[in-house]
């Protein structure tokens, strides 16, 4: 099955690379659509101490004012043919740019994360964002705002929660082929303040040609009221293929 699932990976980035050829003959859409597609080969510790394969999408959508994004993740753990964990992490989020560098968001997710005993989380957001810094190589998108979150827990009660959110994301293009990229978040319960969330993606890519990058990746994800058997935090590296277009 594991053969069978990156075959099926493998087809769908040949038929991506078909696409962006198609994709540079026309500039408009060229302009407003962009993603990417990977494959990762990954390590956890922390909760988990296992080998596995990690598949990922994002797809941006950018047609004057409005900035519309869609990410997916998915990672499955097993050993000796037995299922010991899987992740799903899927986040959409819509931006209205207003005057200058500010604009407002609104993002929906859902996750379920049985690596660290989350049978299901659904979140909803909405705040103010700002374009702190906009250059050619270095670009700062800091968000902040207020939000919902269902929390279902393999262990313990089932959670509501009111939320701050707060997340800086840093873009470095540092050559022509190579770009470095690192995306932290922070949520705070409003009427718990010991449940606490924080989250740190740092990925750095390197073109292999006009398509294809490699990307190697350092996550860590931090529970500071985790549920009960399961430990603070959770560390993933990867490294994977990704197809651009």
């Amino acid at each position: 099955m594991r053969v069978l699932r990156i075959c099926v990976f493998i087809t769908c980035l040949v038929c991506l690379a078909g696409t962006h050829s198609l994709a540079q003959t026309d500039s408009d859409t060229q302009r407003s659509l962009s993603g990417t597609a990977e494959l990762s080969f990954v390590s956890t510790s922390g909760n988990s101490d296992t080998e596995t394969i990690g598949l990922g999408a994002e797809l941006q959508y950018e047609p004057g004012r409005w900035r519309t994004a869609t990410k997916l993740k998915f990672i499955r753990s097993e050993a000796n043919n037995t299922l010991n964990a899987h992740s799903f992490n899927a986040i959409l989020q819509g931006t209205r740019q207003m005057s200058g560098r500010i604009g407002l968001y609104s993002k929906a997710g859902y996750l379920r994360d049985r690596f660290a005993g989350i049978d299901d989380r659904y979140a909803a957001e909405g705040g103010v964002s700002w374009q702190a810094l906009l250059e050619s190589a270095h670009q700062v998108t800091a968000e902040g705002g207020f939000g919902w979150t269902r929390e279902l827990r393999a262990t313990a009660e089932h959670r509501t929660l009111g939320t701050a959110n707060s997340s800086v994301s840093y873009f470095w293009l540092f050559s022509e082929t190579n770009e470095l990229r690192n995306e932290a978040s922070a949520t705070f319960v409003v009427d718990d303040s010991n449940d606490w969330r924080f989250t740190n993606d740092l990925s750095l890519s390197a073109a292999l040609n006009t398509l294809f990058s490699l990307k190697l990746t350092h996550q860590v994800g931090f529970l500071n009221d985790p549920v009960p058997g399961f430990e603070k935090t959770d560390i993933k590296v990867s490294a994977a293929v990704v197809a651009k277009f």
